[in-house]
Formats: structure tokens, C-alpha cells, sequence
């Protein structure tokens, strides 16, 4: 869980079903297939599915880790072996980009003559949107201790500015070298100042990487540690810093990189599909959800998240071991296991903003799990409720999980409604109008804590949740399925969303292409002819089969400039202008 701060015919039908007594809604629809399912869940796989995704070796599944995308193939290659169909778009691993900021250590450096100095040892930088690509190239003129007015006109202008600090803020010095010409600022350490211990934290940052907005370097500024000031001016053949207007003798060369261009970098949701029996109901999809990352290694711990949410990863697997037993239901089931919860709901949101399901289907229902392996083995909180702060969100689906409680075991439903803004059926509900509901078994003192451990985990209250959302989806068989006063999105609603999601993620991709082409070759490809025929496109590992054409069938377009590529889809007609799915979409 996110650690916080049509008709009116229709319309009656679904407020009907919220008048329905549980046994109307509980009618089981397959019994010997139900026991089956019921039976396959066990406390032993559950255990061994968990000892294994919250163990010390995959450190705390953070998002982004190679930990998490192991955590990501290990879900893949279970539901593979259970017969299950892949439920994205090119597979079972379903990717979605985020901008996340972190400095290639290893390609940034700062060259003084012919000495190279170290980022992170002999310099930093002194603010994290700082991060970029940028290659800075001039002579090394003094200022001082920053006194630039009484500098000669254009002395600055393409140099380097390098001054002595003085322990006061360094803004309005910034605008004044920058105002007088220069390319960028190297601030020398008082004495005594341990430059490393006060910018740590960014530091360590930055070599990490972050979930930020990119945003072009302005100027740059770096901030010399006592060793890498000795070291600079060293390089120039000096003791200490000349006096106001002097040259250092020397030329500096910085170069800083990202790991990836633009900070656009790929995250990854694991998505399993498993097709109804039905001509009609199986283009319906129930979706079952739960966050697969935790929060990682800090302070030198391991959070294993055994409990967040690891019980819910495990949980949904436990249901698909079920699905396999009790083989197709009328009806489709997705299962997705969503990534960068912790980060606020990211994976979830990109997910429901930008859909994607199989030729023809629809979603109707979202059960989310979070953390159902903890407290009172008899008790589990369920939202939205009928009388709590989020009752306008109440449906049919909650009274007919409820109606399965006492079968397995649990005594009362308490209310989550406090935790509605925090887990990942809220962007199912808001970005894509569906019923949903939310399992939890309420935080403890190990959330989010280091001490969030396997040993600590109700292995029988994970195997009865699982075992009340089989009877669940048993019960939401039968046609037709009423379970919201609202109707779901239509077909044709759902099928524009996703055509204009696919829209957005292939131009997002091309431009990603374009940006790796450019830092191989100097410059932009001239068309998407030329990008599709580079090498870029497979070292990039970023092409996909017919990335090259729309929904539609029409040609993608890419136009080069001087500071990248102009890439168009020109909606369904393929003609410019137009209105709705026929409008232009254009990213630059």
C-alpha cells in the first residue's frame, strides 16, 4: 500500500442489485468446478510463492530494481505454466514509461587539461534538476569571490566562471555570471567545508536515479570538493585562485549524462488473461489487481514488504493456481499485478489511462488486494461501504464478496474507506468508471518497515481471501451481470481510450528511438524510414512489430529540426485536421 500524507431502465436494474439479499447474488455456477478451484488453494504454494518474491535476494522489489523486473519474470513464468494467455499488448510484461533521472556516474566527468576529475569525489552538483545531458567546453576565468560588476565588459562571455564561495547563497551570483555571458559556474570550498558530507543525499540520489520531470540544464553549476579544487587548480599549474579577471591558464570540459534520454525510461506491469466460454459474457473482463513493489533497501535494510505487498502478489497467484483448477468461467479474467504503487499508484494509473485488452473486450469489475496477511485472523477491511465517506462509489460487487465472508472464516468486514485514495482500485474507479472494491487487512507496526517479514504472515487468512474472491468470481458468471447504478464504459467507449493510449505509448516510443539515434550519430533522423532502417532501432531494444503503423493501419510520420523530431498520426481518416479519433495527435 502508497505510504501518504445508459438508460434509466438500466440505471433502476443496477439499483436493484444493491437491494439484492446476498444468497440472491451468491447463486454458485459451477459447484464441482468451484470445489476444485477451492481446494487447489493451499497454505504450502502460498508460502513457497512468497518465501521466494519476499526474500533478502530480491530486495525489496523497488521500483525501478533488476530485483523487481526478476520479481516480474517469475510472475510471468508461473502463469505461463498454468495455461494462461498474455494479457498486454506484446506479452505478459506490459511496459509503461515514467520520467526517472539518474546520472551515468561513469559518462560524467570534468576535464581540466588534461585531468580528469571524478563526479561525486572531486565535484557536485548542487541541485538534483541538474541532471541531464550537456557538454560544456571553454577557458577558466576568476571571479573571485563573486564580485562580476567589476569585471570588464564580455570577460565572462563563453568562459567559466570560477569564484570562491563565501558561504552565502550562490543565486544571485548564478544570474550574473549567467547575465554577463558565462557558460557555467565551479564554486571553490571554504575551508572546512566537507562539500560530500552536505550534499550526500542528492548525491547518492542522482547516481540511484529518481521519478522526476526532466527538464533541459539551464546553467551549469558545480560545487569543487577540497580535494577536487587542489586538483583544479593543479591542472592550471596554480597554488590558489588568481585574483578578479584572471585566467586560470586552462580550458575546462564538462560533460554529465543520463542513463536515459530525456529520463524517459520503461516500467513494467505483469498482465495475465484468462478467456471466457462464452461467445458474448467472455468479452467482458473482470479484473483482479494487487502492487507487486515495495519500497526497496534503506539505511543498508532490506524491506522485504512481505505483508505490502507481497501477501496481495501472492494472493493473485493463489488465484490463478484456482482459475487453473477450475478451468474458463463464462466470463474473461485479467490478472495484473501493477508496479510503482509505493511511488503513488503509477503503474496502476498509467495502466487505466492508457488500457489495453484482447480484440473485442471490455472491463465491468475491479477487485484490488493489498496486504491481506496480517491482525485478527477472523476480520478483513473491504471499501467502498454503503455509509462511509466514499458511499458513492458503493456496488454490488462489495455486497457480493461480503456474502462469502462467514465461508471462510471471516467474522465482520470493517471499513477501508480510509484508505480509498491509497491503493490501485481508485484508478480503476476514476480513469476508468468501473465497480471496484478493496481488500486489506489494515496496516500493523512492521508496515513499511524493515521488520515486514515472511514468518509474521497468516498463511490461512491469505488462503481464505483467496478462496472468498474464487467464490466471487463463480457468483458474477450468470447473465446478465448488475452489479454498479452506473454502466460500465461501452465497447466503442473503451475501444477509443485504448486506441488513443496505443496512440500516445508508439509516438512516445519513436520519439525514445530518435533520442537514442541522436546520441549515437550527433543528429536526428530525417524520417521514420531513416529510424526504422538505423541499427538503433534494435540496439535500442525499444521496437515492437508494426510499430510503424497506427490503430488504423496508417503510416506514422516523423519530421526532423534542429532540437528533435515533429513525430504525427494523423487519426483515423490519415488525413490532417479532423476531430475526434480523426484529429491529429503530435508529440515533440
Amino acid at each position: 500500500m502508497q505510504q501518504t500524507p445508459d438508460s434509466i431502465a438500466l440505471g433502476l436494474l443496477g439499483l436493484l442489485a444493491l437491494c439484492l439479499p446476498s444468497s440472491a447474488l451468491a447463486t454458485i455456477q459451477d459447484p464441482a468446478a468451484l470445489e476444485r478451484g477451492l481446494d487447489s488453494v493451499s497454505v504450502e504454494g502460498l508460502e513457497a510463492d512468497l518465501s521466494f518474491i519476499a526474500s533478502d535476494e530480491m530486495r525489496g522489489r523497488d521500483t525501478p530494481s533488476n530485483e523487481q523486473r526478476i520479481a516480474a519474470r517469475f510472475l510471468r513464468e508461473r502463469v505461463q505454466r498454468l495455461g494462461f494467455d498474455s494479457g498486454g499488448r506484446y506479452g505478459f510484461i506490459s511496459e509503461y514509461h515514467l520520467s526517472f533521472l539518474q546520472l551515468d556516474s561513469e559518462a560524467s566527468h570534468l576535464t581540466v587539461g588534461e585531468t580528469r576529475l571524478v563526479f561525486g569525489r572531486h565535484y557536485v552538483f548542487s541541485r538534483m534538476n541538474d541532471m541531464g545531458d550537456l557538454t560544456t567546453e571553454g577557458d577558466l576565468l576568476s571571479i573571485g569571490e563573486g564580485r562580476v560588476s567589476d569585471l570588464r565588459k564580455n570577460a565572462l562571455k563563453g568562459k567559466w566562471a570560477v569564484c570562491q564561495s563565501t558561504g552565502k547563497s550562490m543565486r544571485r551570483l548564478i544570474r550574473e555570471v549567467t547575465d554577463a555571458g558565462a557558460i557555467g559556474l565551479l564554486i571553490l570550498p571554504q575551508d572546512g567545508d566537507d562539500v560530500l558530507a552536505r550534499h550526500k543525499r542528492n548525491v547518492d540520489s542522482m547516481k540511484v536515479g529518481r521519478l522526476m520531470k526532466y527538464q533541459p540544464v539551464e546553467f551549469p553549476t558545480l560545487t569543487m570538493t577540497a580535494s577536487g579544487a587542489q586538483t583544479l587548480l593543479a591542472a592550471c599549474g596554480l597554488d590558489e585562485l588568481p585574483d578578479l579577471g584572471k585566467s586560470l591558464r586552462a580550458e575546462a570540459s564538462e560533460v554529465r549524462r543520463i542513463t536515459d534520454p530525456r529520463g524517459h525510461r520503461y516500467f513494467e506491469n505483469v498482465i495475465a488473461f484468462w478467456p471466457g466460454s462464452d461467445p458474448e459474457l467472455s468479452k467482458e473482463v473482470i479484473i483482479i489487481s494487487a502492487h507487486y513493489d515495495h519500497v526497496g533497501v534503506r539505511g543498508g535494510n532490506v524491506y522485504n514488504g512481505a505483508d505490502d505487498n507481497g501477501s496481495g502478489t501472492v494472493g493473485v497467484l493463489g488465484i490463478a493456481d484456482a482459475l487453473a483448477a477450475y478451468g474458463p468461467m463464462q466470463r474473461s479474467v485479467a490478472l495484473i499485478w501493477v508496479s510503482a504503487e509505493e511511488k503513488g499508484l503509477l503503474g496502476s494509473r498509467c495502466w487505466t489511462q492508457r488500457p489495453w485488452l484482447s480484440a473485442g473486450c471490455r472491463p465491468i469489475a475491479n477487485i484490488n488486494i493489498d496486504m491481506i496477511g496480517r491482525n485478527a485472523p477472523d476480520e478483513i477491511l473491504i471499501t467502498p461501504t454503503k455509509n462511509g465517506s466514499v458511499s458513492k462509489h458503493y456496488n454490488g460487487l462489495v455486497r457480493l464478496i461480503e456474502s462469502f465472508g462467514k465461508q471462510e472464516g471471516f467474522r465482520r468486514f470493517k471499513s477501508a474507506d480510509d484508505y480509498w485514495r491509497r491503493s490501485d482500485h481508485m484508478n480503476f474507479a476514476d480513469n476508468l468508471g468501473l465497480p471496484v472494491t478493496f481488500l486489506f487487512a489494515d496496516v500493523h507496526k512492521d508496515y513499511h518497515k524493515h521488520t515486514d517479514e515472511v514468518h509474521l504472515i497468516d498463511f490461512d487468512k491469505m488462503r481464505r481471501v483467496v478462496r472468498m474472491v474464487l467464490r466471487a468470481l463463480d457468483a458474477m458468471q450468470a447473465p446478465p451481470l448488475e452489479i454498479s447504478a452506473k454502466p460500465a464504459p461501452s465497447q466503442e467507449a473503451f475501444e477509443a481510450q485504448m486506441r488513443r493510449g496505443m496512440v500516445a505509448d508508439d509516438l512516445e516510443r519513436w520519439r525514445l528511438i530518435a533520442d537514442h539515434y541522436q546520441r549515437a550519430s550527433g543528429k536526428y533522423p530525417r524520417n521514420l524510414s531513416e529510424l526504422m532502417r538505423s541499427e538503433v532501432l534494435l540496439e535500442s531494444g525499444l521496437g515492437r512489430p508494426g510499430l510503424e503503423r497506427d490503430p488504423w493501419g496508417n503510416m506514422y510520420e516523423l519530421k526532423s529540426g534542429d532540437d528533435g523530431v515533429l513525430l504525427t498520426c494523423e487519426g483515423s481518416d490519415g488525413r490532417k485536421g479532423g476531430e475526434g479519433e480523426a484529429a491529429d495527435t503530435v508529440v515533440r
